[in-house]
């Protein structure tokens, strides 16, 4: 059985990834490449031309790649004293990675310049005794904003996360966590590499804000993020505690999360998503509504920038 992984739910943003490849060639036909001398034209034009192509082909060439809007190839070439390395950077505002086409750009390059070289390469039974491709990699992955704007951002942070129900707070007394949200929120900081700690209390504003405010004050902790008690009934009151609080709001949050709930999820039912985000103490504080799919769209959203966020919550 072979799957397409569902990328429905994650938010489109900025990727980048960069991939690297080596081809050993004898150092005339490395000569040849350079002075323009190769039979069937320009190695490098030629190279350069099928990793294009095959980056923008990937999902023909890879079965459970997904078709991606490619933004931006570039690809660049070394010389090297026993043959020549290829370099590809591709860069999409998707919903996810660019590294596959990356490396099929990469591998199509290297196969490219074989190709344009061979008759150099074989020896006189027709075989390439020396001609090799290896050390094909990715370099380097980016998510989220470019990475010159994350410059000194903490990478491993302390997040407190609050879960706002009744029902979770009742059934806690009982010795039951059934926190769903809570505990997924938590993983998907701890994959991050960060580390959590997990409060539950009722959608009672004055647990809320108590809460809240102990976590705010404590050094310690870094971000605060909630989940639950956003919706329109009578005890939902996360917002109406939580926001005045608020000494700068992030309207942006709340607006990303609610354009892609409505393009990609929920349609027009996401007029009753309420999230929102601000500044409390110096500390970035998230309210996240309480729905499992709706906490794992929000921390899609999060976790790329949390320590850009920080980082300038701090200045």
């Amino acid at each position: 059985m072979v799957k397409m992984i569902d990328i429905t739910k994650k938010p489109e943003i900025f990727r980048e990834a960069s991939a690297s490849g080596f081809i050993r060639l004898k150092k005339e036909t490395l000569e040849k490449i350079r002075g323009g001398q190769i039979p069937k034209g320009d190695v490098l034009t030629v190279a350069q031309t099928a990793a294009i192509m095959a980056v923008k082909r990937t999902p023909d060439i890879v079965p459970l790649t997904h078709p991606i809007p490619i933004t931006g190839v570039e690809v660049n070439f070394e010389f090297e004293e026993d043959g020549l390395r290829v370099n590809v950077r591709v860069e999409s505002t998707s919903q996810t990675g660019v590294e596959m086409e990356a490396l099929t750009g990469v591998t199509s390059a290297l196969l490219a310049i074989w190709d344009m070289v061979k008759s150099l390469e074989k020896d006189e039974m027709g075989q390439y005794p020396t001609t090799a491709i290896s050390d094909v990699r990715v370099i380097k992955k980016i998510k989220g904003v470019q990475v010159e704007h994350k410059k000194g951002a903490p990478e491993r942070l302390n997040v407190a996360v609050i879960t706002i129900s009744d029902t979770r707070s009742a059934l806690l007394k009982q010795g039951k966590d059934e926190d769903v949200s809570g505990q997924l929120i938590e993983k998907k900081l701890r994959e991050a590499g960060h580390t959590t700690t997990r409060k539950i209390v009722p959608d009672e504003a004055d647990q809320i804000k108590n809460t809240l405010e102990g976590f705010t004050s404590d050094p310690g902790i870094d971000c605060v993020i909630t989940s639950g008690g956003t919706g329109i009934t009578k005890r939902d009151v996360t917002i109406e505690t939580i926001a005045p609080m608020f000494q700068k709001e992030l309207p942006g949050f709340g607006e990303a999360i609610r354009k892609h709930g409505y393009e990609r999820v929920i349609g027009g039912a996401a007029l009753l998503t309420r999230c929102a985000a601000g500044l409390i103490n110096r500390k970035p504080v998230f309210c996240l509504p309480g729905a499992p799919n709706a906490v794992e769209v929000a921390m899609d959203i999060i976790i790329p920038e949390l320590g850009h966020i920080v980082r300038h919550a701090r200045e």
